[in-house]
């Protein structure tokens, strides 16, 4: 995560959800003001003007992509944020949700692989994904696992399931558990799940604040609008 060598990286789904974007992207760009930053629209419902705006207010590019997250698309999804890592060929890729905050620079040297708030399910480790830093650029990352992803008709594990523990945990969803995918993706490409010392980052419990001596850099989820950003509010009427 260290600065000039990352790319950040967030998806929105709805509108509802650009205010909660706004103080995301103000706080990581009090803390990396220039490194590139990539927010991606998952349908086209959500391409507003209200989105272009808040984009390029944070100087971030705006992706408009068709809706990838049902199954039946394999592992499309998660194939996005490899694409954009290839696109930029950084170093480090940060993948973060509307509901983060940043509250300084994370300058620790990762080495390559999956780093964030870890998680287990059944044998399967991977990181919440209110934050994830994917290091050692996708050089490091298989690129038959990278042509996997991007099969439709993929059997396993994304529409069999046959990963077990997955399999119980998603069977009644028509929607892939992108998290779990992604601990998937990077076992099978031979690559390591680490624990972020910086990050805090759980799927409900809110994280303890940040500031003053607080060791967290990064903290998810945050459900309502703590900071002012000094964006037009018109943006959300």
């Amino acid at each position: 995560m260290t600065p000039n060598n990352t790319v950040f990286a967030c998806r929105v789904h709805d509108p509802c959800q650009f205010p909660l974007l706004d103080q995301a992207l103000y706080s990581l760009r009090d803390c990396y003001p220039t490194d590139p930053v990539v927010v991606v629209c998952d349908g086209f419902a959500a391409a507003t003007l209200e989105l272009h705006l808040l984009t390029q207010h944070w100087d971030a590019e705006l992706w408009v992509l068709p809706a990838l997250k049902e199954r039946k698309h394999g592992g499309r999804y998660v194939q996005t944020w490899l694409d954009i890592w290839r696109h930029f060929g950084t170093y480090y890729l940060v993948k973060f949700d509307p509901d983060t905050l940043f509250w300084r620079v994370s300058d620790v040297h990762l080495r390559p692989g999956l780093w964030g708030t870890v998680q287990q399910l059944g044998e399967l480790r991977g990181v919440q994904g209110g934050c994830a830093v994917f290091s050692g650029g996708l050089e490091h990352w298989s690129l038959a696992l990278y042509d996997m992803l991007s099969r439709r008709d993929l059997c396993s594990p994304f529409n069999a399931w046959e990963v077990p523990e997955v399999a119980q945990y998603t069977k009644k969803s028509p929607l892939i558990a992108e998290d779990w995918v992604l601990a998937w993706a990077v076992r099978e490409a031979g690559l390591q799940v680490n624990s972020h010392p910086a990050i805090n980052s759980h799927w409900s419990t809110p994280p303890i604040a940040a500031g003053g001596a607080s060791p967290w850099a990064v903290t998810h989820p945050h459900k309502t609008v703590e900071i002012e950003t000094g964006s037009p509010q018109a943006w959300f009427r």
